[in-house]
């Protein structure tokens, strides 16, 4: 499957050949179309935060200059040892609650963390998770039933 994708994405050479960026200009279009008519009801969707990983290169240089490491487009199970020391010593690109990136940071783990509980369902008891919150969309009957209003 990763194959094929890069095979698609050959001839990209500019931004704008990017699926998201192709996504997102479409929906600008839409709302600037549709100015003024109401209601409507815009879903968009962007596979792109999701894997494979496959960020233009210009991107990659702006946020890792020099980066040598392996390219990484789909996330390996198991322990993450592919990471070095040198890219956990500023891990900006880890999601801001990720627990490497707390710790690079001089920040305390919150203690329902699982490295400070010893137990993986502290999470769930303190509620920090979305088990239970989410519905596959093939589910989901009418979208707006589901709007998200639980989110700090």
């Amino acid at each position: 499957m990763l194959v094929q994708y890069l095979l698609n994405m050959l001839d990209r050479k500019c931004d704008d050949d990017w699926t998201s960026a192709q996504a997102f200009r479409a929906a600008i279009r839409f709302l600037n179309d549709n100015k003024g008519n109401t209601p409507f009801f815009l879903w968009i969707d962007s596979f792109d935060p999701h894997e494979p990983w496959d960020a233009p290169q210009w991107y990659v240089d702006r946020y890792d200059p020099g980066y040598q490491g392996e390219v990484v487009a789909y996330p390996k199970p198991g322990p993450c040892d592919y990471l070095t020391p040198a890219e956990l010593e500023d891990p900006y690109w880890l999601p801001s609650t990720c627990a490497y990136r707390l710790l690079a940071e001089g920040k305390d783990l919150p203690d329902w963390h699982p490295l400070i509980s010893g137990d993986p369902d502290t999470v769930i008891r303190s509620g920090n998770t979305i088990l239970g919150r989410c519905v596959c969309e093939d589910d989901a009957d009418e979208l707006d039933q589901h709007i998200i209003t639980w989110m700090r």
